[in-house]
Formats: structure tokens, sequence, C-alpha cells
């Protein structure tokens, strides 16, 4: 609407008109009660601040410099104080990379003393830094030792055919892979499965799969299912592993319904003993329907003898 003018004083005022109080008697005497002001009084000049009385500081030079650094937001003592335990706080992650911004070799002293909360704060500022590439490989190598995925996710992506990535992925412990799997609906395995595939890194996918990954598990059912070892890890996989099949993602849990194997069905039976939902929902689904399985890549079911899904063609397992 063009044809509207802007408005000002919320709305009650049109702009070039102004509020005079000389034309309005019962104004002033209203101020006067309301808030002890005389509109008459003509208004006083602004002071400057070289016209205030300010007495000259006692604070001595090292003392306000020290004041002055420790509260700066991008302090190394306040980086120090947000970062150390908070790796779950975002103001902690943003923290040290002020400080690397504003001084990244002092940033660099202070990761020598974090431990591994701090350091998982510190990781994303120093993989967006080019200037701390070394610094960042270091972090993300102490960081997947212990099970991070954003760090192992790391040194997959940077440092992919480096044998000390080989090492380290090859050598986690059992709690480290069961805090990668604990990440896996939240993307934290799969691109080491990737890696794994492409570096031919097998003894990594069995130890994943038998921690309970349900990638690791979906790419043994799909590419080593006449192979012994496989039956053997998924066998040996305890009740802990089995439910966390039962997430999102229940590819696995299908594989395993859709194949004709014995030692399939003794791990499927074994989740539908654990009350797993996806296995009871699926056994009922071919309980109803007469079935003997379903496909694994479409979800379809297919009647026994059955080599190829009839709905999306994908070869079913034997």
């Amino acid at each position: 609407m063009p044809d509207v003018k802007h408005m000002k004083w919320w709305g009650w005022g049109v702009e070039g008109v102004s509020f005079h109080h000389e034309d309005k008697p019962a104004f002033r005497p209203f101020a006067m009660n309301a808030i002890d002001l005389d509109v008459n009084t003509a208004p006083t000049a602004p002071m400057s601040l070289d016209d205030l009385p300010i007495p000259t500081p006692l604070i001595s030079d090292q003392l306000l410099a020290e004041l002055v650094e420790a509260g700066s937001p991008g302090s190394a003592r306040t980086v120090e104080t947000m970062v150390a335990g908070r790796s779950d706080a975002p103001e902690a992650r943003a923290a040290f990379a002020r400080l690397l911004a504003h001084d990244v070799d002092r940033a660099r002293q202070l990761l020598a003393g974090y431990g591994d909360a701090a350091l998982e704060a510190a990781l994303p500022a120093l993989i967006a830094d080019d200037r701390c590439r070394a610094e960042a490989r270091d972090v993300a190598r102490r960081l997947a030792a212990s099970g991070v995925a954003r760090a192992a996710t790391t040194l997959v992506q940077g440092w992919a055919e480096s044998p000390e990535t080989a090492a380290i992925l090859g050598g986690l412990s059992d709690a480290a892979l069961d805090r990668l799997v604990e990440s896996e609906w939240h993307g934290g395995v799969q691109p080491l499965l990737s890696w794994a595939l492409e570096y031919g890194a097998w003894r990594l996918v069995y130890r994943l799969a038998r921690a309970g990954s349900t990638g690791a598990v979906t790419i043994l059912l799909g590419q080593r299912a006449e192979r012994a070892d496989t039956w053997v890890t998924l066998s040996a996989m305890d009740d802990r592993a089995l439910a966390r099949l039962d997430g999102p993602d229940r590819r696995a849990i299908a594989a395993l319904a859709g194949s004709a194997r014995p030692e399939a069905q003794q791990v499927f039976q074994r989740l539908v003993a654990s009350g797993s939902t996806g296995a009871v929902e699926r056994l009922l689904r071919m309980d109803a329907g007469g079935a003997a399985g379903t496909c694994p890549n479409c979800d379809a079911l297919y009647p026994r003898g059955a080599a190829f899904c009839s709905q999306c063609a994908h070869p079913l397992m034997k």
C-alpha cells in the first residue's frame, strides 16, 4: 500500500509532525506530578568524558593486563575454564575456535595439557584450520583410539592411506568399539565401514559386527555369507550386541530373516527370543503371509524357493 505514510511513536505519529507541549497547558503540571520534570526547563548540554572528575586508576599495569586477558572471550584462561570437561557444550567449541583464530601458538600450547573431553571440543576447530593439520591428525589419532566417532571419521577421511590410521583402527579396544557402535545411528560407523571395504580391513568389519553394528552385520550377510567366520562372529554376539540391531535401521534383521541358512535363522530366533521388536514384527508378517522371508532390499515377502525378489529383483540369500 504505497499511500500509507511511515509512522513513528509506535504508530501514533506521522513523520515530519512534531509533538509540542506549549499548546497543551495541562501537560506541564501532569509531567511535574508524575515524574517531577518541568518541561519548560531548557535541556543541559551532554557532558564529555574529559569533563568528568575521574581519579587516576590505582591498579597496576600488570594486573590490568592479566584481568583483560583472563576476561577476553578468546583468552587462554577463558578457554581452559570453558573447554575442560565440557566437550558437549557448543560454547566450549566456540571458545577454542576464537582462541585459535586469535592466538594459534597459545592454542597449540593448551592442547598439550588437555584431556580427552577438552580435545574433543577442540577437534572441530583444528580440522577447519589449515595451520593446524598436524595437530588435528594427532588429536584425531588419540581420540579415535578411545572410540570417539568424530575422530575416527577424521582419520579415515583425512589420512586414509596412512599406516598409523590402519594401526589405530585395527587395534581398537572392545570398549572403544562399543563406543563407536553406540554412535551408529548418528552416522559414526558408516565412514569406518566404507574405509574398511576400500582398504580390505575385514577384521574391523567383523569386530564391529560382533559389537552389534547393523551396517557391519549387513555387509557380512551380503558379501561373506558363505564364510564360516561370518557365522562364528554372528553367533558370538551377546545380548547387548543383538539389542543394537533393533534400532531405526533394521536391514540386518531383514537380512537374517530372509536367509535360508540355518545359522542365520538361529541368530534371528535369538533376536525373537530376546524380544526384539523388529524381529517379532517381521516374524508375524512372515507367518501371516505364509512366506519364507522378506527381501533385505525392499522388505517385500517372498515364497520358499525364490532366488530373486519379485518386487525389486534383488538376489535372495541361500
